[in-house]
């Protein structure tokens, strides 16, 4: 009797909680992370362009 009910048991699938399952947070989680990757390489863009503005040009020495 315990084999047939081993084998029974066999033919159903696992429980909800054995199954994978995504990150805690779900779905939800992964898009917050995309949307916080992009302000990050948007401040980074931002930033580099401030930096740069703000870096003197070389000066030009003319020799006579």
């Amino acid at each position: 009797m315990g084999k047939v009910l081993i084998e029974s048991w066999r033919s159903f699938p696992p429980p909800l909680s054995c199954r994978t399952s995504p990150p805690q947070g779900g779905r939800l989680d992964a898009a917050s992370a995309f949307a916080n990757h992009q302000k990050l390489e948007d401040w980074a863009r931002r930033t580099a362009t401030r930096r740069a503005r703000s870096v003197p040009a070389p000066l030009s020495i003319r020799l006579c």
